[in-house]
């Protein structure tokens, strides 16, 4: 048996060293890559691409049948009819088979052909790199072993398959060509691929979430979903920033936003390095715009020019001289607006401001009105020059009665002195 072996060594190892002179000039060989780079991570499904490699001449390849050998505790094949299997050209004929084996790895048996002659690859340019006709796709099972290898067997060699002998002369790993009449050309070297593998971030969650002047409710937490806040209606934008927790981690739905009127929906979105995502949701309330202002407004003992008007912003009032302050007395619309009254106190002679100043519940300046009352203060009388001119007067009607007075005794003692003269 071993002699057998020994021989049937020797007639491979001679088919083989003429058939790689022979293969080589047709074409360097099969290949197998991946299409990305070599690290995965678990539940990740990634593509290992088929072909051929280096020259080729005058050949019109139509066919791959290739046996690629994978760690069944690692890997698993995706079926063909998710997509596992394909072909870059849309050949027809596709087929893929798994044979389990007793050890750690199992074999996926890949057909991909075409009967089509207007699909074969006639390819007279030197390719440098491979030739990428077919694929086979992988899903990496949970694990936790950081590494494994794909490997696309050579043809040559004393292989079992489903208890059937792998040679030359027999089914076996080739790449179909017409060349020399339906040409079937064996792989001649091992190509093993080595792949990482490691375990993406599935950490999908906020780091902080804030809504610039705005406070949200409840207290953000990575754990909870959903938020609100009510804003002034003077808000029209707001800036929404957010991070996340996980590694290479993404988030959407930040930045400026615009606010309308009523309820804004917000969804701030977080995927991880896996891919799983979820979404955290902001509703704010924008308030519609409530304009404050007086239904009444009177003065004691005193009354506006002209009647007061809610509309009317602008008044004139006279006082007395003795008015330092205004009595007033007035009801807003809204029974949480604020009212606020500047200057009304300590008048002087001549024009003093008052203000009032009415605003809504938020305080919104966009809002509010100032009423403007023109308070005209009486000069002061001068008490002290009619005091002196009263006591002028006094004086001046005293000195007349005194000399009516004495012109009354000298006319008397006149006409006293004339009766005297007659009598003599």
């Amino acid at each position: 048996m071993k002699k057998i072996n020994l021989k049937l060594l020797c007639f491979f190892l001679l088919i083989g060293c003429l058939g790689i002179t022979k293969v080589r000039a047709d074409w360097a060989g099969c290949y197998a890559k991946m299409n990305k780079d070599e690290a995965v991570s678990i539940g990740d499904t990634f593509t290992y691409d088929l072909g051929i490699d280096g020259n080729t001449t005058d050949i019109s390849v139509y066919g791959l049948h290739y046996v690629i050998l994978y760690d069944q505790n690692i890997l698993e094949p995706v079926s063909i009819s998710d997509g596992g299997v394909g072909s870059y050209y849309n050949w027809e004929n596709i087929s893929s088979n798994v044979y389990e084996e007793k050890g750690t790895y199992n074999r996926l048996v890949v057909d991909i052909k075409t009967n089509d002659k207007n699909k074969f690859l006639d390819d007279k340019r030197d390719i440098k790199e491979l030739l990428k006709i077919g694929y086979v796709k992988f899903k990496v099972k949970d694990t936790k072993k950081t590494s494994t290898k794909i490997m696309l067997y050579q043809t040559y060699r004393e292989d079992l398959v489903n208890g059937s002998f792998y040679s030359s002369s027999s089914s076996y790993y080739y790449a179909y060509s017409s060349y020399a009449g339906n040409k079937q050309s064996p792989c001649y070297t091992e190509i093993t691929t080595y792949i990482n593998i490691y375990n993406k971030d599935s950490d999908a969650t906020l780091k902080d979430l804030k809504v610039n002047e705005v406070d949200i409710t409840p207290k953000f937490n990575k754990n909870t979903l959903n938020y609100e806040a009510i804003v002034k209606n003077e808000i029209d934008t707001i800036n929404i920033e957010a991070t996340c927790n996980g590694n290479n981690c993404k988030v959407k739905g930040t930045g400026k936003q615009n606010l309308s009127v009523g309820n804004n929906t917000f969804k701030v979105e977080v995927t991880s390095e896996k891919g799983n995502s979820q979404t955290y949701t902001i509703n704010i309330n924008r308030k519609e715009k409530t304009e404050a202002y007086l239904e009444s407004l009177s003065i004691k003992s005193n009354k506006l020019s002209p009647e007061f008007n809610p509309d009317n912003l602008e008044y004139i009032l006279f006082v007395s001289n003795d008015v330092k302050k205004l009595d007033l007395s007035y009801v807003a619309n809204d029974k949480n607006a604020s009212v606020k009254i500047v200057g009304n106190e300590n008048f002087v002679e001549g024009n003093n401001e008052v203000k009032i100043i009415v605003s809504n519940s938020d305080n919104d300046s966009k809002a509010e009105r100032k009423y403007h009352i023109n308070v005209i203060k009486e000069k002061e009388e001068n008490t002290t020059l009619i005091d002196n001119n009263t006591t002028l007067i006094k004086k001046q009607r005293i000195i007349m009665i005194i000399l009516s007075g004495i012109l009354v005794i000298s006319n008397i003692l006149w006409i006293v002195k004339v009766s005297k003269l007659k009598k003599r």
